[in-house]
């Protein structure tokens, strides 16, 4: 469910595709990368045809959230070095502007709430940059509220064609809210939200507790962001974001 339609006039249908073709502006990588030593049934099926059938988009979305519910998310965030204390799967609707996959369509992605030896944990398998721009590893940084917000690549079972954002509480009592992924755009004047791709379900963090959730494929080169929403019901209170391009 997305949060988004509960705070602006935005509604996406299931199975509503806009039928144009996106901005030649728009930065294609040409599908999903592909990995070597992604391990069977954890890849993503390939991309249909961005005019494809409804029917054909629910069928590829219906494959891509398998691929998502199949992998072993507490083991893999315990070899990273968190300890997951609730999970679910979350479905929204894309917006415009991701490249090949059109609006309208339901995808999967995955929530927890962990807590983790760092909060700028590296999920990527990539060795770490200074440059957030080089899509290799992670972009980290405070917000508005208490605590550290991250973006960026992650690589999941040898997939490297997710994405995650996560917001690390670090204040005191508690804070309740939600994180959400956004696509922002090519060479945006500033960092903010964007448009919603993926949310989390509201959940209430103690200090030191991290809301986390990842989506794929990620199938464009674009400004990428990590947003905290507080509150328990709309509307929101936007405690900040931040960006990176990948």
């Amino acid at each position: 469910m997305s949060h988004r339609a509960h705070r602006a006039a935005r509604r996406w249908g299931a199975g509503l595709f806009v039928g144009m073709l996106l901005s030649a502006t728009m930065a294609l990588m040409g599908g999903t990368v592909a990995a070597a030593d992604t391990a069977p049934g954890s890849a993503f099926p390939p991309l249909p045809t961005y005019s494809a059938s409804p029917a054909t988009w629910r069928s590829w979305a219906h494959a891509q959230g398998n691929v998502i519910r199949a992998v072993p998310w507490t083991a893999y965030m315990s070899a990273h070095g968190c300890s997951v204390s609730s999970l679910a799967f979350e479905q929204t609707p894309t917006p415009s502007g991701l490249g090949n996959i059109p609006p309208g369509v339901e995808m999967t992605s995955v929530s927890m709430v962990a807590r983790c030896a760092s909060s700028t944990t590296d999920f990527s398998s990539q060795q770490r940059t200074s440059s957030p721009s080089a899509s290799t590893s992670e972009t980290c940084g405070g917000i508005s509220g208490p605590g550290t917000a991250c973006v960026g690549p992650a690589t999941v079972n040898g997939n490297p064609n997710y994405m995650f954002a996560s917001y690390e509480y670090q204040g005191g009592s508690s804070a309740t809210g939600y994180v959400e992924l956004g696509n922002v755009g090519i060479s945006p004047p500033s960092c903010s939200p964007g448009s919603e791709v993926a949310s989390s379900p509201v959940k209430t963090l103690s200090p030191g507790a991290t809301g986390i959730l990842f989506w794929g494929p990620r199938s464009i080169s674009t400004t990428w962001s990590s947003t905290w929403w507080e509150g328990s019901t709309s509307p929101y209170t936007d405690w900040g974001s931040v960006c990176g391009v990948y």
